[in-house]
C-alpha cells in the first residue's frame, strides 16, 4: 500500500492496538505503551482548573474537548509534564513519541513547539502551526537526542514533556 488513513466519525473512541507503520523496515513485533503526565515539573500555561497535568493527563483516551485544558496568549510560553513511568525494563525501545491534541482559539500563538527534557537538557521538536479544530499531532524521537543513540529505560522514566507557544 503506499497511503492508509484512520479516522472515526467521532462519536466512537477509536483505539488501535499494535499497529505501526515504517516505510524504511519492519521492525517485527513492537508494542506501545503509554505514559501520562503525573506532575507539573515547570508551568507557565493557564490550567482550566486543578493543576496544568490533571488538565491534560487524558489517560490515553481520545481528548475531553473544553472540559479540561491548558491554554496560553502569549508566545514563548513553556509547560514541561512529569510523566508516569514504563511497566517494564527489558527489551529495545525503538523510540518515543510525544503526542498531544489542540487547538487554537485566538491569532496568538499560531504554533506550538513540542518540548522533551532528557539528561537535564531541553530539545525542541518542529514547531507546528494549529488550527481551529482540535487536531492530533505527534513527534517521534527515534533516538535520545541527547545521545545520539537508543533510549535507555531509565532515560525514558526520567523524561520530561510539555510544549511551548511560538
Amino acid at each position: 500500500a503506499n497511503k492508509v488513513e484512520l479516522g472515526f466519525d467521532g462519536s466512537v473512541i477509536a483505539e488501535f492496538d499494535d499497529y505501526y507503520i515504517d516505510d524504511a523496515n519492519f521492525l517485527g513485533n513492537v508494542k506501545v505503551y503509554t505514559m501520562n503526565p503525573t506532575s507539573d515539573s515547570s508551568v507557565a500555561w493557564t490550567p482550566s482548573a486543578d493543576t496544568n497535568y490533571q488538565c491534560v493527563d487524558d489517560g490515553g483516551n481520545y481528548h475531553d474537548s473544553d472540559s479540561s485544558y491548558v491554554s496560553v496568549t502569549a508566545a514563548g510560553l513553556k509547560d514541561l509534564y512529569g510523566l508516569s513511568n514504563l511497566s517494564l525494563s527489558s527489551g529495545t525501545i525503538k523510540g518515543i513519541a510525544h503526542n498531544f491534541v489542540g487547538k487554537k482559539t485566538d491569532t496568538n500563538p499560531a504554533n506550538i513547539i513540542p518540548k522533551i527534557v532528557t539528561n537535564s537538557t531541553e530539545y525542541s521538536g518542529s514547531a507546528i502551526a494549529m488550527t481551529t479544530s482540535y487536531v492530533s499531532y505527534q513527534t517521534i524521537w527515534e533516538n535520545n537526542p541527547d545521545t545520539s543513540t537508543a533510549w535507555t529505560y531509565s532515560e525514558v522514566d526520567a523524561l520530561i514533556s510539555g510544549f511551548e507557544s511560538s
